[in-house]
């Protein structure tokens, strides 16, 4: 077991580390993110450049550089860029196709893991240059105003009512909503406006490919339309690849049969666990997520969720916390309005036994149906590549890890040797005591298959933060129901045999615990939940990371949505 709260750990001194050291444990950690990203600004910056002196060079347009000026050159440099997100943006987002080749060598090159977090970065690229050259074009467009041509419709005509101006204005409207629609603090408590804005990509889509076939501008000589006013093809590659995805999502869903719902779990916390029958055609691997859509609350809208059920159970089951729109939408459907605080529902068609049947009694109604995409993959996947595995989830962030300690128990029951890991170490952070509930039976079973027969060194360790304010009452039961000489008593905040620690957890104290208890040894360490938390924990395997032959270097993965 770890000994976090010892002098020696409570002295520790981080490692020294040459700069040679510094940059390859950073490279391993979420260096290859920050290599991508500077690579894309210096490709941005590098197509605007090249447009930029293309334009002021080319022989052919040299009239229209002397009427127009820089401002022309800004707007064909920003279009160019444009161009080049426009042709990137929908390949991270093309899921089937990112979970497959994450299973590749690639995957140690480029973080596929973050293709969410990319798709966010092109798409705040092309708002960016298109405003860029929306105010450039505003200054040729006065420009062209001022000339004396014959029924010219004057600057208010060319920016919005002219073939490039009214599509260029739709498109750029378009961006701004998606962008502003997607930022956390609308998204998470309005996913629906979020997933209805999003489908406006149609339009911009639509526009952008006829918005360069009016020729605003053209050159000295013919063809005064060029063939590159066709921007279909800049993003057709990942359009085509997208609409199969999305069509073959659909065609799935239209032919195949919809899945029952067996069991409903309203958790403290606002948590609904939902228990559906699995397909036989449905292979699942542990801290993989699926889609969802319900019928019965909105036949287009999917919502993808991180499976809590691991490969060899039976069905599949998913945590859901009702923060949004959809969500409480579903859970009322469901039969468990916000309201409620505990409550089991199961099917009136089929039963399924678990330990809260017995303590709770259940009722049956009719449950709607549901159906499921997927799964596809994501960083939780690859727990089993290393020897030893720090596991952080915090709030409804554990939900990735429940999949995966229910697959590392059985294996290790099993006796199973198809991975190299032979130790976890599982750090639960709540600010309810009552959160702890979510997943106290499957904690419990672990408890007791690795109990005093493995003395101090069990495969699986637990440990519990309570991150809340403790009230009045809870701490004089604390105080009144701790024996601090009886080392086998049960923890009181969660009747667990491991102990709730009381705050947060000292970040530096457990790397240099597992440091110090696993030389020389690849550790890999997984997060999902607060990005506060995240960015502590990254920073953490940057400073206790060692190299050399008895060095221990920590690998830091964090699951985005």
């Amino acid at each position: 077991m770890l000994k976090l709260y010892t002098t020696q750990y409570i002295n520790a001194q981080k490692p020294k580390q040459t700069l040679f050291q510094r940059f390859n444990i950073w490279l391993i950690n979420t260096g290859k993110q920050r290599v991508l990203l500077g690579f894309w600004v210096f490709l941005q910056i590098l197509c605007f450049i090249f447009a930029f002196l293309n334009y002021r060079l080319n022989p052919v347009w040299q009239s229209t550089r002397d009427l127009l000026g820089v401002s022309f050159y800004i707007a064909r440099g920003c279009a160019m860029t444009i161009h080049v997100n426009t042709a990137i943006i929908l390949f991270p987002v093309c899921r089937t196709l990112i979970s497959w080749v994450r299973t590749t060598f690639l995957n140690r090159v480029i973080p596929f893991d973050q293709n969410i977090a990319f798709h966010k970065v092109v798409g705040f690229s092309l708002i960016i240059f298109s405003l860029g050259h929306t105010f450039a074009h505003y200054r040729n467009f006065y420009i062209l105003s001022k000339q004396d041509i014959p029924g010219q419709p004057g600057w208010f005509g060319w920016a919005f009512l002219s073939g490039p101006g009214f599509t260029g204005h739709v498109m750029l409207l378009v961006l701004i909503i998606m962008g502003l629609t997607s930022l956390g603090w609308i998204r998470r408590p309005h996913f629906n406006l979020f997933w209805y804005t999003h489908h406006l990509m149609f339009i911009f889509f639509g526009l952008f490919s006829v918005h360069g076939a009016f020729c605003l501008l053209k050159p000295d000589r013919p063809p005064y339309c060029s063939k590159d006013a066709a921007f279909w093809k800049y993003w057709i590659a990942g359009g085509v690849i997208y609409l199969c995805e999305r069509l073959a999502r659909e065609l799935r869903n239209i032919t195949g049969k919809q899945s029952e719902i067996l069991r409903v779990v309203l958790h403290p916390g606002h948590v609904v666990e939902v228990v559906i029958r699995k397909h036989t055609r449905l292979e699942a691997k542990a801290g993989q997520y699926i889609f969802i859509n319900c019928p019965a609350v909105s036949l287009h809208e999917w919502h993808p969720f991180t499976l809590t059920s691991s490969p060899h159970d039976d069905y599949l089951s998913v945590h859901i916390s009702m923060a949004g729109t959809w969500t409480k939408d579903f859970a009322a459907v469901l039969g468990c309005p916000m309201k409620d605080q505990n409550k089991i529902i199961e099917s009136a068609e089929s039963v399924v036994e678990s330990e809260q049947t017995k303590v709770m009694e259940p009722y049956r109604i009719p449950l709607p149906r549901v159906m499921v995409d997927g799964p596809f993959g994501s960083a939780s996947e690859d727990v089993f590549d290393y020897e030893v595995t720090m596991m952080f989830g915090s709030g409804i962030g554990v939900t990735p890890f429940a999949s995966v300690m229910k697959t590392i128990h059985h294996r290790f029951l099993s006796k199973n040797t198809e991975s190299k890991l032979r130790k976890v170490y599982f750090f639960w952070l709540q600010r309810s005591t009552h959160s702890f509930e979510w997943f106290r039976d499957l904690l419990d079973e672990i408890e007791q298959d690795f109990g005093p027969e493995y003395e101090d060194n069990p495969p699986i360790e637990i440990h519990k933060f309570f991150t809340g304010k403790l009230t009045e009452d809870k701490v004089q039961n604390l105080y009144l129901n701790t024996n601090i000489d009886d080392t086998d008593a049960l923890d009181v905040l969660t009747e667990l045999r491991a102990k709730t620690h009381i705050g947060r957890p000292n970040l530096d104290k457990l790397f240099f615990a597992v440091r110090q208890e696993h030389p020389s040894t690849d550790v890999g360490v997984f997060f999902c939940g607060n990005p506060a938390l995240g960015t502590n924990l990254e920073a953490a395997c940057h400073r206790w990371s060692t190299e050399g032959k008895d060095g221990t270097r920590f690998y830091f993965n964090k699951e985005t949505f």
